[in-house]
């Protein structure tokens, strides 16, 4: 629902109901000079002579600060005075004896006071806080700089798939951020974020990235976080995954492992699948039931199985609806009627197809589609790698919690997977 501007006369009823003090009104018409009866009785009947500052008339002043006390002062009458239909011309104003009426100072009150006064803060705090927003801002706009030139080079010379995809989308974050980094600022953008800074409405002062609430930090976007293995886990909550980038402790992932295992179990109740997939669906529970037993290495190796299983019955699916010519026995895949057949041998071959049609939903982009490859590239850098050496019998030290919480991660992501390919069509 849009709010409605309140039209002229509305204003003007709101305006009436506003207090006001007549010997206070006259009291500020004896500051200005050369005013005759008839001028005076005029304006003491206008509604909008109201003998005080608001607080809209304080917060304002701050856009029009100056270093210089008198001149800023001077300046926030000469707008009092406008803002009233009253005579605006500071020569004709006695402009101290109008500043003890509004304030109740006495004659000794000097212009840097009242410029405290009048901007409702200390000049000095508001200016020291808008420098120290103004640096951070230019740093962190450097920062998104050097970052996005970064993943830009890292682009030109990756040819991973997923892995462009990924540097893709921090260039995609690094530009807005920028963007958003330069609009900030802008001198109104600094006054607003100081004014809310120093604002007694503000009870809370945010601690949140680089204690400030509407910025990431550049760090996040760095090329070298690309290579952490566990950034597709959305569903991580973001003190986890943050402590995870920060000390590289795998072992946080451990605590997870009942509720995805319940989760899993779950979602594999809840939901009724085709055929090919009821059979991976059974030794799914079959490697939950291995693990809950303590026979850790069986229920890994039976899960990587599972996972790896299911992706190829996904491609298959993905072709049926494509026609698209597949046989996951054969290994062999042709895209177009014309095209010769390509051997997939792994499941990185499988995902490095770039033939794909884009039908996955990207989490990071609304209404924005991936290829398979793009979906569930992770399967082919680190886990796929780990999969050669724990099913061809070279790694023994594969029976970790965390690696188990990563495959129960890997078999819900790609279940859900099949659910938007379903939705797709």
């Amino acid at each position: 629902m849009k709010n409605r501007m309140l039209d002229g006369k509305e204003k003007q009823s709101i305006v009436k109901l506003l207090k006001r003090d007549r010997n206070e009104q006259i009291d500020i018409l004896d500051c200005i000079e050369g005013l005759n009866k008839d001028e005076r009785d005029l304006l003491l009947a206008n509604d909008e002579f109201l003998p005080y500052f608001t607080s809209g008339e304080h917060s304002q002043s701050r856009y029009y600060v100056s270093d210089e006390a008198e001149v800023f002062v001077c300046e926030a009458i000469k707008q009092f005075l406008i803002q009233r239909k009253l005579p605006d011309d500071i020569s004709q104003v006695n402009i101290l004896k109008l500043l003890s009426i509004l304030f109740s100072r006495d004659h000794t009150t000097s212009f840097t006071e009242y410029r405290d006064i009048i901007l409702n803060v200390s000049y000095t705090e508001f200016r020291k806080l808008t420098q120290e927003r103004k640096e951070f801002l230019h740093k962190l706009h450097e920062k998104y700089k050097n970052y996005y030139n970064q993943n830009r080079e890292l682009y030109q010379n990756v040819q991973h798939q997923y892995q462009k995809m990924l540097i893709k989308n921090n260039m995609d974050s690094l530009t807005k951020l920028k963007k958003a980094s330069e609009e900030q600022l802008k001198e109104n953008k600094l006054i607003s974020h100081v004014s809310w800074k120093l604002s007694k409405f503000n009870v809370r002062q945010y601690d949140f990235l680089n204690n400030d609430p509407y910025f990431a930090p550049a760090e996040l976007y760095s090329p070298k976080i690309l290579d952490q293995r566990f950034r597709w886990m959305l569903h991580l909550p973001p003190a986890e995954y943050f402590k995870l980038l920060s000390t590289n402790d795998i072992s946080v992932l451990e605590k997870d492992i009942p509720a995805s295992m319940n989760y899993l179990e779950e979602y594999l109740k809840d939901n009724e699948f085709n055929l090919e997939v009821k059979i991976h669906v059974e030794a799914i529970v079959e490697a939950i039931d291995s693990y809950k037993m303590g026979f850790k290495r069986a229920a890994i190796t039976l899960m990587l199985r599972e996972n790896e299983g299911l992706v190829w019955d996904l491609a298959r699916q993905i072709a049926d609806k494509n026609n698209i010519s597949f046989s996951k026995e054969k290994k062999q895949i042709k895209i177009e009627q014309s095209a010769s057949p390509k051997n997939i041998s792994s499941l990185p071959m499988l995902l490095a197809i770039t033939e794909w049609p884009k039908i996955f939903k990207d989490p990071l982009k609304e209404g924005g589609k991936l290829r398979l490859g793009e979906r569930l590239g992770y399967l082919s850098i680190d886990y796929s790698h780990e999969r050669n050496l724990i099913v061809h019998g070279i790694s023994d030290d594969y029976y970790s919690n965390w690696k188990w919480f990563e495959l129960l991660s890997a078999c819900v992501d790609i279940l859900q997977a099949f659910e938007e390919l379903e939705e797709e069509n």
